[in-house]
């Protein structure tokens, strides 16, 4: 899914786990995240990853936390469709 803020997450796998507070995590989603089924979208697998570690994803929280750690340069290498592009461009104005 090019869309999913949840996408962007699943990119920022270390910072997922780091958040988390697990050693690492079975990974269950197609990469490059932006071509994940539309019919298990990035937010459903990032609320499983939570669930499996006994938490309650917020999005309006947990996503500041975990994208606030990561570096927009990993992001956009692990999404290259969308989000890099983005990153691309912004970088050459």
């Amino acid at each position: 899914m090019l869309y999913d803020l949840e996408a962007l997450i699943l990119a920022a796998e270390s910072q997922l786990i780091s958040v988390l507070g697990v050693n690492s995590l079975a990974r269950t989603w197609t990469r490059p995240v932006e071509e994940q089924n539309h019919n298990i979208p990035p937010k459903n697998i990032v609320e499983e990853i939570f669930r499996r570690c006994g938490k309650k994803y917020k999005g309006t929280l947990d996503a500041a936390r975990i994208l606030g750690n990561a570096r927009y340069e990993d992001i956009a290498e692990q999404c290259p469709q969308a989000f890099g592009l983005f990153v691309q461009f912004l970088e050459n104005i």
